[in-house]
């Protein structure tokens, strides 16, 4: 993907604990509702949406519905 000066991205480092990951995604959240089109986010979001992307998970935790 090509990306022009101005578009805008985002770096994530989400937090480690539930209540801190919840403020963090809200914060993207409100950023994503400020902007109209394209935008990136990437980084370590510190939960895995599917079970699929972690050895032997086989259950679908809150934490990973939240996100």
């Amino acid at each position: 993907m090509k990306f022009q000066d101005g578009e805008p991205r985002t770096s994530v480092y989400s937090p480690h604990t539930r209540r801190d990951k919840a403020e963090c995604w809200e914060v993207i959240a409100t950023i994503k509702g400020m902007l109209d089109g394209p935008w990136v986010t990437c980084g370590d979001f510190n939960t895995n949406r599917y079970t699929g992307e972690r050895r032997n998970s086989t259950r679908i935790t809150n934490i990973m519905r939240e996100f």
